[in-house]
């Protein structure tokens, strides 16, 4: 179990120039349970103004805001998977992403929440994933008292500027549903 949870840490760490459908943890995370079906059970949304440390990891202006969207992925058969947040910046979002992730724009000011991960609604354009921070957190438990194992931070990027940042906190249950042989598995070769 150690080892399965240092190599999926790994992986989520590693870097890649590739797309988010092959290089993206909702990527990782589907390859490692075999399930493509991985769902957002999306629990808050809200456009909020940045952090100045936001507005320096996405090259936004210092009174900029963003879509901050928090939730649970789950596989399809019930396994929570991680606790993510996502912060993006809805007017360098592809307008068919937007609407995927349930961001607000002008016509609609808050769409219906989907069950579409962030990772899945960005998938063909082209969106990179820049690993920022990635470390073991045994013994942290969420609120319901589940123990979650990783923590990780990226950022995304869409052609020469960052769209958003993600985070993920992996569960325990996921790493124990789904154990090894996937420790050969690489963002490089996955197969999804």
């Amino acid at each position: 179990m150690l080892d399965d949870i240092d190599t999926l840490a790994a992986l989520l760490a590693e870097r890649s120039d590739g797309a988010i459908e092959e290089t993206g943890a909702t990527a990782l995370f589907e390859a490692i349970s075999g399930d493509p079906l991985i769902r957002i059970e999306v629990l808050a949304r809200r456009t909020r103004l940045l952090t100045a440390d936001e507005c320096r990891l996405l090259r936004a202006g210092a009174a900029a805001s963003g879509h901050e969207r928090r939730g649970m992925l789950r596989t399809s058969t019930g396994v929570p998977v991680a606790d993510t947040t996502s912060v993006l910046l809805p007017g360098r979002i592809p307008a068919k992403a937007r609407a995927e992730l349930g961001i607000p724009d002008h016509r609609m000011p808050l769409p219906p929440r989907t069950g579409v991960p962030l990772g899945r609604a960005l998938r063909g354009f082209g969106v990179r994933r820049e690993p920022l921070r990635v470390q073991r957190t045994d013994a942290r438990l969420d609120a319901s008292g589940q123990e979650q194992i990783i923590y990780s931070a990226a950022r995304l990027w869409l052609g020469p500027g960052p769209i958003g940042l993600a985070t993920e906190r992996v569960y325990r249950r996921f790493v124990e549903a789904f154990p090894s042989p996937w420790c050969a598995l690489s963002q490089r070769n996955r197969a999804l």
